[in-house]
């Protein structure tokens, strides 16, 4: 974990500590819930090993909002910020270790390091800017366009994500996908 940090700004002994000390590593098996719709998140995980998907439940099929997989953070920034139950649940498609930070604690590392501080404000950035892409995506793009894009800069999890999960991220039904995906076969892409 303290590579991690590493790569994003110097972590000093002090810091190293406070860090090991205000976190705590977790596991979970593959299936599993690391947090339901419904919940109040007052928490974020730092996935270090494995695959998760965050999905919402809606009129009796799901749509998967994001998937986080090594090195990615996972958490509902609505209700981390607000306090309000999430419409989210986040499940494990493969077996999954990750550490987990209270929202106390990383408040408490923000005010004293602002090296935290500077760091969690990129990452707020970078979650807006993702959710930017992403529906301008959706409002502007058609489904091969979207696949293309989905595709070059996920490669890997596109041998870890079950096809019908990939579908429901993108908006489709699995038979959509796979006629887009046999069409772009057949153009040699």
């Amino acid at each position: 974990m303290i590579s991690y940090f590493e790569t994003h700004f110097p972590v000093s002994d002090e810091l190293g500590r406070d860090l090991h000390r205000l976190s705590q590593p977790c596991a979970f098996p593959k299936q599993g819930s690391v947090f339901e719709a419904g919940q109040r998140i007052d928490r974020m995980w730092l996935v270090t090993q494995g695959l998760v998907r965050v999905y919402e439940l809606r009129d009796g099929s799901d749509q998967t909002y994001y998937f986080g997989a090594e090195w990615s953070w996972l958490t509902d920034f609505s209700s981390y910020l607000t306090g309000e139950p999430t419409a989210f649940s986040c499940d494990c498609l493969e077996p999954t270790q990750a550490v987990l930070f209270p929202k106390k604690a990383i408040e408490w590392l923000a005010e004293r390091y602002p090296e935290i501080r500077l760091f969690y404000q990129r990452m707020a950035e970078q979650a807006y800017l993702q959710l930017d892409e992403r529906m301008k995506r959706f409002q502007f793009d058609d489904l091969e366009s979207r696949y293309r894009t989905f595709s070059s800069r996920y490669p890997n999890l596109l041998q870890r994500i079950p096809q019908h999960l990939v579908a429901t991220y993108l908006g489709v039904t699995p038979e959509s996908l796979s006629r887009v995906r046999q069409q772009l076969r057949r153009k040699g892409l």
